[in-house]
Order: C-alpha cells, then sequence, then structure tokens
C-alpha cells in the first residue's frame, strides 16, 4: 500500500471517528463538564490523588488550561487541593464525594451509550469489533 493511500484511509477513519465521538461527548461529560475537565475527574478516580503535573503529561494539555480546568472543578466542588506532605511546595488533588458521584454518573452514562451503539451487532460482531479497536491501539502505541 503506498502512502497516499495510507494516508487516505487513516483520514478518512479519523473522520469517521470524530463524528462518532461528538456524538458521544454529551454521554461522556454528562453537558455539565467539559471534555479534559471529564478526563481529569476520570483520572483521578481510577489513579487517585494526582499533581497537575501528572495529569498535564498524561493527557497532553498545557499546564495554563489545566490550572483553569482544575480552578474550576475545585470552586464548584468536585475536586480537593491538598498539601505533599513529602514536599511541601507542592500539592495534589483528590476526588470529593460530588467528584466520584459525577465520575460514577458518567460511567452509567457512557456504557449506556456505548452498549446502546454496538446493540445492533450479533455476538460474534461484538467481539471482532473489540480485537479490532485493541489491535488498532496496539499498532499505533510506539
Amino acid at each position: 500500500m503506498n502512502d497516499m493511500k495510507i494516508y487516505e484511509t487513516i483520514l478518512d477513519f479519523n473522520s469517521f471517528y470524530i463524528c462518532y465521538l461528538s456524538k458521544m461527548d454529551k454521554a461522556f461529560t454528562g453537558g455539565e463538564f467539559s471534555i479534559p475537565a471529564m478526563r481529569c475527574m476520570v483520572y483521578i478516580n481510577s489513579h487517585g490523588k494526582s499533581t497537575p503535573k501528572e495529569l498535564s503529561e498524561h493527557f497532553g494539555i498545557d499546564m495554563a488550561y489545566l490550572s483553569r480546568t482544575i480552578k474550576k472543578l475545585t470552586e464548584d466542588g468536585y475536586l480537593i487541593k491538598q498539601s505533599n506532605s513529602a514536599d511541601k511546595r507542592s500539592h495534589y488533588y483528590d476526588l470529593t464525594k460530588s467528584g466520584k458521584h459525577a465520575v460514577g454518573e458518567q460511567k452509567k452514562r457512557m456504557s449506556n451509550h456505548i452498549l446502546s451503539t454496538v446493540d445492533h451487532l450479533s455476538e460474534n460482531k461484538k467481539e471482532e469489533l473489540c480485537k479490532c479497536f485493541l489491535k488498532i491501539k496496539k499498532l499505533l502505541n510506539k
């Protein structure tokens, strides 16, 4: 396969997938949060308390933008800022009870949305789809 065909195929898939993701946006965020805000909360929920530097590096988000996102989530009561006992100059963020509840609701919405998008597929086709996603991820990870 030549480079132009690879480019066109990937570009076509990316266009399809961007449209698919835009439909999932409301299910992912619930309409209340930006995608980066919800991604930060989901990450903290999965990995535990996190520093802004960890979040910035993990998501590739600019520190200034991340700082505004964290500030809003903290002011709105979804995150709590805590001092690092090992290094008083640094701090980390953890989810509040409201933050954990918001992530739980997000997981329910996403589960319902994702399962409804594949509901028309047979069990074999669902398995095939999952294998394709895993293969794409494996092939594109360096």
